[in-house]
């Protein structure tokens, strides 16, 4: 009895912690944002060039491009290092594997309009484009058809 009121005060302490220090609206971003997106098939990008990318913990992220829907055969790579400024996603290419997927040095800056845990919303702040991924381990989203 002693040990599970330990354990039941322990809980409690660690979810009162929680409470005192909320995560940032940056560090929910930098959270959620880990794991695996591909471009939605409603997103103004969306071509027939499949693509999967992979954001990891340690603020590195890749672009996996492949040469068909099957996604067995990649054909290139672009490697980001990521951070989360002010809801700003920014990305700066620390190695390609050609000069099609980008070069070495170039940042690239979008503003979180949302993020959820199946869906982000970005806007470029070089070309004050919009565009959405979704969270996915497939390479290439279905074309949504507006009707």
């Amino acid at each position: 009895m002693r040990r599970a009121v330990l354990v039941l005060a322990a809980i409690l302490a660690l979810g009162a912690c929680a409470l005192l220090h909320p995560l940032t609206p940056d560090q929910r971003f930098s959270k959620d944002i880990v794991g695996s997106w591909i471009v939605a098939g409603d997103s103004p990008d969306y071509r027939l060039v499949p693509m999967h990318e992979r954001f990891y913990k340690d603020g590195t992220y890749r672009i996996f491009w492949f040469e068909d829907a099957t996604c067995t055969n990649v054909v290139g790579e672009t490697h980001l290092s990521w951070k989360i400024e002010d809801g700003v996603l920014v990305s700066k290419i620390t190695a390609v594997t050609g000069p099609a997927f980008g070069h070495v040095g170039d940042v690239i800056r979008s503003r979180i309009i949302s993020l959820t845990k199946d869906r982000m919303v970005l806007r470029s702040l070089d070309d004050g484009s919009t565009y959405s991924r979704v969270r996915s381990t497939r390479c290439l989203a279905p074309k949504q058809i507006e009707v």
